[in-house]
């Protein structure tokens, strides 16, 4: 991100700015000049003059002004190469700043069609559980627990407390039907229920028949937890927000 200041514009040729010596054989003060004019007319009362009149210091040529314009560049390097590393500072504190805040994500694979792509870019809110927990219906992003470092997208089916089963390629929570709103590819399994515990998640792929996830490896601890689907930014046809939206539980109808 953010590059090393280049130590180019801090290099300053401190002679270009000193002012030079008065060279010996150099014209007078145009001052002088003007007195140089009047000076025949009282050439015998000015010899009087300067014989009774004692010598005066000559002034240096390095003046106090010129010695304080010297001393200005040293302090303007200081000047220049605070700015620079403020600035450097800063852009390293915004870049972690959003690194701990959010992460892009390329999906490799085909677990999450039909409502997310192969190849399909994502931006996952890494902050999203810090709050709030985990709801039915979330995509997420999370280490997969095997210790191999890859990163897996699933959906959230069941959370601490659910009993999740499967019969017949249908959701059942709690014993109950659960309708999901979203698109999903059918699939005919049965997953014995699995109870839900503390700091758990059931995560399935949309894609039924071809994903890799809770009904083969079991429960998710949310240790793992990456962050949240936040935006799709490619395809340009997926652009925008995502939508997380929750199953819904179907009670039992009263006879």
């Amino acid at each position: 991100m953010a590059a090393n200041p280049s130590s180019d514009i801090l290099e300053i040729d401190l002679n270009s700015i000193k002012q030079p010596s008065t060279p010996p054989s150099a014209s007078p003060p145009k001052q002088s000049s003007t007195l140089q004019t009047t000076l025949p007319t009282f050439q015998s009362d000015l010899t009087n003059l300067a014989q009774a009149t004692p010598n005066v210091p000559t002034i240096p040529v390095d003046s106090p002004s010129v010695a304080e314009d010297s001393t200005a560049s040293p302090r303007a390097v200081r000047h220049i190469l605070k700015d620079v590393l403020e600035t450097a500072v800063l852009t390293i504190a915004v870049f972690l700043l959003v690194r701990s805040a959010v992460q892009s994500y390329r999906i490799s694979g085909t677990s999450m069609v039909p409502n997310f792509e192969h190849e399909q870019f994502l931006v996952v809110n890494k902050l999203a559980y810090y709050l709030d927990d985990p709801q039915r219906g979330d995509v997420i992003v999370f280490n997969y627990p095997d210790g191999t470092e890859r990163d897996f997208i699933k959906r959230v089916i069941g959370v601490p407390g659910d009993t999740v089963e499967i019969r017949e390629g249908k959701i059942y929570i709690n014993g109950l039907y659960a309708m999901e709103p979203y698109d999903f590819i059918p699939f005919n399994y049965d997953a014995a229920p699995t109870l839900v515990g503390k700091d758990k998640l059931y995560v399935l792929g949309d894609n039924r028949s071809d994903s890799e996830d809770s009904h083969l490896w079991g429960l998710l601890d949310q240790s793992h937890i990456v962050g949240k689907v936040w935006i799709s930014l490619w395809p340009l046809n997926t652009l925008g927000s995502i939508d997380h939206e929750a199953l819904s539980i179907q009670l039992p109808i009263n006879p």
